[in-house]
């Protein structure tokens, strides 16, 4: 639930939010021990764990890569507060973007690093449409709201995968410039606002 008084910013890859003349979607994925669903200060809280697949025989990882929620940021700039709201249909244009830009390299990062690129490839994506039938829930355990885009990442060293699992680095976290709209008005201001989502805040 978003706190009172602060505004909600719907992400969107509506080209009309792209200040700059960015192409608006997601660019890379990160690998991290910190995946931005552990802080929602929802029940995901508490279940990030449960969150998270991996096969120690084929070396694959699945975990949500989105999920539809609010998520609250602070701006460190103007130590400005509010929310960013994903929902399941601007999601769903997301994956079909990311599926048709998609190239094996470099896609995947540690910890938002761009200069620590991870050997791996997107070997499935999918958005759930049923939570208890998907096979997010019923081949990987992983219980999440419908219109969450779910990836799995195949691993190709396996060195390098064991690092991943021995250092609880098997979160995903989205990066890439994305759009953002005014959902609510408050105080009679109607504002657009855009940023590059490097990474979803930690919660701190």
């Amino acid at each position: 639930m978003a706190k009172d008084n602060l505004p909600i910013y719907k992400i969107t890859i509506d080209p009309e939010y792209s200040e700059n003349g960015e192409d608006l979607g997601i660019e890379q994925i990160a690998f991290t021990s910190t995946p931005a669903i552990k802080v929602m200060g929802h029940a995901f809280n508490s279940q990030v764990k449960q969150m998270i697949f991996k096969d120690n025989v084929k070396y694959r990882i699945v975990a949500p890569a989105l999920i539809p929620m609010e998520i609250y940021r602070k701006d460190d700039e103007d130590d400005k507060e509010y929310y960013v709201s994903f929902s399941k249909e601007e999601i769903e244009k997301i994956h079909s973007k990311f599926m048709k830009d998609m190239s094996n390299k470099d896609l995947f990062n540690l910890e938002h690093d761009t200069t620590e690129t991870v050997p791996a490839y997107v070997l499935e994506a999918w958005i759930v449409d049923n939570p208890t039938k998907d096979k997010a829930y019923s081949s990987f355990g992983i219980e999440v709201p419908t219109g969450t885009l779910m990836v799995t990442a195949q691993v190709t060293d396996v060195e390098y995968y064991n690092h991943l699992v021995d250092n609880d680095q098997v979160g995903f976290s989205i990066e890439g410039y994305l759009g953002m709209k005014l959902k609510q008005q408050l105080n009679n201001i109607n504002m657009n606002r855009k940023t590059k989502m490097n990474a979803l805040p930690d919660g701190e």
